[in-house]
């Protein structure tokens, strides 16, 4: 008994973790008494439940604080630029597609915008602009004893993009407007995107 409890909670880890930023089956190696064994595994679907306005503003907040900590002009928030946003975030939120910048699986019922240049044109009318892509952890379960920081989720959403060069050099493009969107899943995951444009869009 105490075995199969054992496993039961390593695999309700493993199945906890890899939906975080797995959409379809996946090779996966694991340990059992000290031997790997490589075996299949398809993580459990989920729905998309909604957007999370807080950590939104939040992590906007956050953009900004870091902008002008270099410097840098402050990012209005912008409509357009959401809506922006929360279609390719609801896009990665979609059981089967890829974590991508593009749309390039067909998913019924969802109209797809391949690139980011053809969203930002759609919504705002011109192609040039800035889209970062992260998942964010607000998930409260068994194993964690309180639940996460939102704060310390997003800064580390933040961080993730300033310690990439190529992120961090867009997020500190002149551009003046811009807008984040969190698509939450019902296992507690949230596609975040963050998308800036110029105001002569």
């Amino acid at each position: 008994i105490p075995y199969l409890c054992t496993m039961k909670k390593l695999i309700t880890i493993l199945l906890f973790l890899l939906t975080i930023t797995s959409y379809g089956q996946k090779l996966i190696t694991i340990t059992i008494n000290g031997v790997e064994q490589t075996v299949e595994f398809t993580p459990p679907k989920s729905e998309i439940v909604g957007t999370n306005c807080e950590a939104e503003t939040v992590i906007f907040r956050m953009l900004n604080e870091y902008r002008k900590s270099q410097d840098k002009s402050i990012i209005q928030h912008s409509k357009c630029a959401y809506e922006t946003a929360y279609h390719h975030a609801y896009y990665l939120g979609l059981d089967g597609v890829e974590y991508s910048h593009d749309e390039t699986v067909d998913v019924p019922g969802f109209d797809e915008i391949i690139t980011k240049s053809e969203r930002i044109e759609k919504y705002c009318g011109s192609g040039f602009g800035v889209e970062c892509i992260a998942s964010i952890n607000l998930n409260y379960n068994s194993f964690v004893v309180t639940t996460i920081n939102l704060e310390e989720a997003c800064k580390r959403v933040v961080d993730l993009w300033v310690a990439s060069p190529s992120h961090k050099e867009g997020l500190l493009y002149d551009l003046d407007l811009g807008s984040v969107s969190v698509v939450m899943k019902d296992n507690g995951i949230g596609l975040v995107v963050l998308v800036l444009v110029s105001r002569e869009n």
